[in-house]
Order: C-alpha cells, then sequence, then structure tokens
C-alpha cells in the first residue's frame, strides 16, 4: 500500500479541506460557491435520490466524505458503518451515471479565446453561441470526471481492505472468497472513466486566469489511466494534487518523483 501513501492521506483529510476550504482535489472550491446543496447537510442515508445534476454530484461527493471517515478510522465500529453504508456509495454512483450526462466543453465546445472572457449573457457570447457558463460548465464536468473516478476507486480499496480483513465467520469467508473471483485488476478500475490533468485549469479562479491557462498551458485528457502523452509531453507544474494522487499510485512514489526530478521539478 506504500504507493497508495499520498491518496490515503488526502482521504484522510478529505473532511477537513471540504469544511475549511470547501474543496478537495476532486472538488472545485467554486463549484458551490453560489448555494451549499442540500446533500452536503442533509442525512444522506434518509433522504431521496435528488434529480438535479449538481444535487447529484454533490450527493456523490458527500457519501465520499461520509465514508473516508469511516473506512480509515481504526475504530472497528467506524469500519464496519462504512462497510454497511458501502451500498449506498454504489447506488448513488449508478444513479448519477444513469441519470447526469457529463459532456467535454474543452473538446467539444472550442470557443474562441475571446469568447472566455466575456459572461456568458453578453451579446458577444451570444454571437459565439455560449448560451452557458463555459467556465462554470467546465468546474461542474470536471468535479464530475473526477468524482466519478475517485468513488470507483474508494470502492476498490474498501474492497481490498475487506478481503484481507480478519474475520473468521463462514458466511464472510465465502463472501470473500467470491469477490476475490471476482477481483479484476484491469488497470481502469472497472469502468472507462477520463479526467484532465492540468493544474493551470483547475487552480485557475477568475475567468480571465481560465481563459490564460486554456489558450497557453498544457492540458491532458487522462482516459483509463494512461499517461502516456503526458509523460513524453508534461511537466511537474502541469501536477495539481488530484494528478498526484493517482499518478503517485499508479507509477509509485518514487518513480514519480524521479520523473519530476528528470522533468525540472522538484
Amino acid at each position: 500500500m506504500a504507493r497508495m501513501q499520498v491518496t490515503l492521506d488526502v482521504f484522510q483529510n478529505a473532511h477537513r479541506t471540504m469544511v475549511l476550504d470547501n474543496e478537495t482535489p476532486w472538488s472545485h472550491p467554486l463549484l458551490y460557491r453560489n448555494f451549499m446543496p442540500r446533500s452536503m447537510q442533509a442525512d444522506l442515508l434518509a433522504s431521496e435520490q435528488p434529480t438535479s445534476a449538481i444535487e447529484c454530484l454533490a450527493r456523490l461527493q458527500a457519501l465520499i466524505i461520509y465514508q473516508t471517515i469511516r473506512l480509515f478510522d481504526d475504530d472497528t465500529s467506524a469500519r464496519l458503518a462504512a462497510a454497511m453504508t458501502m451500498p449506498a456509495l454504489r447506488s448513488s454512483l449508478t444513479y448519477f451515471l444513469q441519470n447526469v450526462y457529463v459532456d467535454d466543453t474543452l473538446a467539444f465546445g472550442n470557443p474562441p479565446i475571446s469568447s472566455l472572457l466575456e459572461e456568458p449573457s453578453s451579446s458577444s457570447a451570444a454571437d459565439h453561441g455560449l448560451s452557458r457558463d463555459f467556465w462554470q460548465t467546465w468546474i461542474f464536468e470536471e468535479s464530475a470526471r473526477r468524482t466519478i473516478f475517485l468513488a470507483y476507486l474508494l470502492i476498490r480499496i474498501w474492497e481490498v481492505m475487506y478481503i484481507f480483513s480478519n474475520n473468521n465467520d463462514k458466511a464472510e469467508q465465502e463472501k470473500k472468497q467470491q469477490m476475490r473471483k471476482n477481483h479484476k485488476c484491469d488497470g481502469r478500475l472497472g469502468s472507462s472513466h477520463c479526467w484532465y490533468l492540468s493544474s493551470h485549469l483547475w487552480q485557475a479562479r477568475t475567468r480571465y486566469e481560465f481563459a490564460l491557462a486554456y489558450a497557453e498551458k498544457n492540458r491532458f485528457l487522462i482516459r483509463d489511466l494512461d499517461f502516456t502523452e503526458f509523460l513524453a509531453f508534461g511537466y511537474p507544474d502541469d501536477v495539481d494534487m488530484f494528478g498526484k494522487m493517482v499518478l503517485s499510485a499508479s507509477m509509485g512514489i518514487e518513480a514519480f518523483q524521479n520523473w519530476c526530478s528528470a522533468r525540472g521539478g522538484m
């Protein structure tokens, strides 16, 4: 689990960063700047699945936070609670995938750079066909892409922890045996996924910073953990905390540090 240390550290502190900074590496700090969704405040297990896209995402993110608090607690009862509520995370992930369409604005929108600086309600933005806020749309899309990946990752971490847990109950042992048979390492966490590796886009805090990063900085679409293009052409300053989590887990911490050093970082 050594190569997972960065990821585990982030998971263990996710609830603190969400409360203090209103962000995690998979939830953009401006995602909820206009309002706080009910899912972040309500009893998740008692509430029904929401209908709006932003509320669906908030519920999934809240369940991830909920699970990280319990899953990585040394208290046995907390881990038991995590196991009992894992189906809620699975069902919320499935519901999100089935009911919320996550487009790729950067790939298909391709608006002129000048239009990114315009408010979507302005006449100039309307002339370019931007009826919605390009930047805010991307914030939602990228938060969703990262959250989907993290949900799959957290579920897989729990499965591994469960399989190797000390439980001599016969029924549990049979369940673990079946999980071992079904547990395949396909390099994709069991499902296709993608997200952008670009600290410049993710860390932009104004429309101008986002437009500048879009025009001048690297961005890499990481699909199914394929880092080939990034490792060949990327640089350490392209990597934000989410990228560091995934790269260190995928490559190993030492290999990732060696790559950074070879590319002029650290």
